[in-house]
């Protein structure tokens, strides 16, 4: 990782998990949000329309609709947003670390906010990690694996919270539906990928993985593509 401390996440943390697509014999493409990476882009007054379609763009750029989208937590929400306003351009919705309802404790709070401010210390954002793991003193290994961009940060907040729930949390049409979450979770608990799944039924496919949190990815990197694979395998 750079010695430059940044914020918000760009799509490196998505590596291993693109390489297991790849060797499966799926083609992997990952996009950064405007302001991370080289991705550029007007920053202000966006909505999660404006940032879906970039996504869009992309996929219909690269002529491989439709496609399997996948978007880990706020990720999660342009995934399905992605559904709703272009259905022609998806096959199917994989969800991971997404669909928190409700009122999170005290402490999961406080680590968020920090996680989000600008001048956030290094020590100050490993301790707020620590927090979203099922294994807190895994934290420093796991800032090793992110990369993170301050003008996405804030533009993802404005994001936020100018977008009402109702325009992601749908699942129209007839897509399939993937939610991979943590058991342990604090933010995106497994009670309401179920809750999802009662609702939308045979629709929901969902995934719980022993001993993750909400940064599942980097946790349990083999689970996690071992359900999205299987998930692809079988649409």
């Amino acid at each position: 990782m750079d010695s430059k401390f940044e914020q918000h996440l760009s799509i490196s943390y998505f590596a291993p998990l693109a390489q297991e697509l790849a060797q499966a014999g799926y083609r992997a493409v990952a996009i950064n949000p405007r302001g991370a990476g080289a991705s550029t882009g007007p920053l202000a007054a966006l909505t999660l329309d404006t940032l879906t379609a970039d996504v869009a763009g992309v996929i219909t750029a690269l002529h491989c609709a439709p496609v399997h989208i996948v978007g880990h937590a706020f990720g999660s929400r342009m995934a399905r947003c992605l559904a709703i306003d272009y259905p022609h351009l998806v096959r199917s919705v994989i969800v991971l670390a997404g669909g928190g309802s409700g009122e999170t404790d005290a402490e999961m709070r406080a680590a968020i906010h920090t996680w989000f401010r600008a001048d956030a210390t290094e020590a100050e954002c490993i301790e707020a990690l620590g927090a979203m793991l099922a294994k807190s003193s895994s934290a420093q290994a796991v800032w090793q694996q992110v990369k993170r961009w301050p003008a996405a940060a804030a533009a993802q907040l404005g994001v936020m919270q100018t977008t009402r729930r109702n325009d992601w949390r749908g699942t129209p049409g007839n897509a399939p539906y993937l939610l991979v979450q943590g058991d342990e979770d604090r933010l995106a608990p497994p009670s309401s990928g179920r809750a999802l799944r009662d609702r939308y039924g045979n629709r929901i496919h969902l995934v719980e993985i022993p001993h993750a949190g909400h940064v599942l990815l980097p946790e349990q990197p083999e689970a996690v593509a071992d359900a999205v694979i299987t998930f692809l395998r079988e649409h």
